[in-house]
């Protein structure tokens, strides 16, 4: 009788738990994502409750920016206006944000009232909550750099991440070594041509040479990988990609 009751009461457990629906959410999910006009490879994520959206080039708004004029901005012609956005919820602090190619992809932020420039921002894509945060990402360096940056009043200065992410899934292009520690004295595997790895991490935004590893089977490790200009050489899809 003892083993049905518990038998009972496991099975009653059991069917509540798989009842139940775990709700989870994404970064971001309340902000609407822009691709930007004429450079449809980079993005604006915001608040467009908070933000008056433009996404044109200077001259094609009609109801310009109040004050701002076309030598204003860095790029100029090239430069598009993407939207005056809320940067700081505390101090309802707004600037207008712009993009341009001139000749690296760069985001700005301009002062409303002083039309000078807050910060800049290499990157292909921009995150702007309203929250004295602003989050960066894209392929202009080695890898997809994410980056987060927090608003001191007067322009935006990055917080220092342990690491920079990378999540880099592909395949060696050549036989690469994988070592236990940064400084590659401890051997822990040679990895051949052509078997899938995951580049995982690195402690720089760019000019890295080690990066963490990680192979199909799950061991992790240090390697030295080469990053050229444009060309892939070690590992798939790990290149500089920027003038």
């Amino acid at each position: 009788m003892r083993n049905i009751i518990l038998t009972i009461t496991y099975l009653a457990i059991s069917i509540s738990v798989l009842g139940q629906t775990t709700l989870t959410r994404k970064s971001f999910d309340k902000l609407v994502t822009r691709q930007i006009k004429k450079y449809d490879w980079a993005s604006v994520t915001l608040d467009s409750a908070t933000s008056t959206i433009y996404n044109l080039p200077f001259t094609d708004i009609k109801q310009k920016p109040k004050g701002f004029t076309l030598e204003d901005f860095e790029c100029e012609v090239n430069a598009i206006i993407i939207a005056e956005v809320l940067i700081d919820i505390k101090t309802q602090k707004k600037a207008l944000l712009t993009f341009g190619v001139c000749p690296e992809d760069e985001f700005y932020l301009y002062d409303l009232d002083t039309k000078k420039a807050i910060a800049t921002f290499s990157a292909l894509n921009i995150i702007v909550p309203g929250n004295g945060s602003i989050y960066t990402a894209g392929h202009l360096n080695e890898f997809n750099l994410r980056r987060k940056y927090t608003y001191d009043g007067t322009t935006f200065k990055e917080d220092k991440q342990p690491f920079y992410y990378i999540g880099l899934k592909s395949v060696t292009l050549k036989e690469i070594k994988l070592f236990s520690d940064k400084e590659l004295t401890t051997p822990l595997a040679v990895i051949s041509a052509g078997y899938e790895v995951e580049v995982l991490l690195a402690e720089q935004p760019f000019g890295n040479k080690v990066y963490l590893v990680r192979t199909s089977f799950g061991l992790t490790g240090w390697a030295l990988l080469k990053a050229e200009q444009y060309k892939s050489v070690d590992i798939e899809g790990l290149f500089y990609n920027n003038d």
